[in-house]
């Protein structure tokens, strides 16, 4: 599933959440460093956010993520 949605999306936060899923820290935050370039709704600036483990920031992205596909 994660290679057909590959270059989408959805699959940006499949990708997210794999990477979280697996404790690979680093590319967790590269992945939600590249959401938060393209994806308006999210402040760029906390992933630079003193004190927090990158595994939080990344897991903040992911959230905001799921949030933003749910009906209001």
């Amino acid at each position: 599933m994660l290679e057909d949605l590959d270059g989408t999306r959805p699959g940006a936060y499949l990708k997210l959440a794999h990477a979280l899923l697996l404790a690979r820290e680093g590319q967790a935050l590269a992945v939600a460093a590249d959401i938060v370039a393209w994806e308006d709704d999210h402040d760029p600036g906390r992933l630079d956010a003193p004190g927090v483990g990158d595994t939080v920031k990344a897991g903040h992205v992911l959230a905001e993520g799921a949030l933003g596909v749910l009906p209001a």
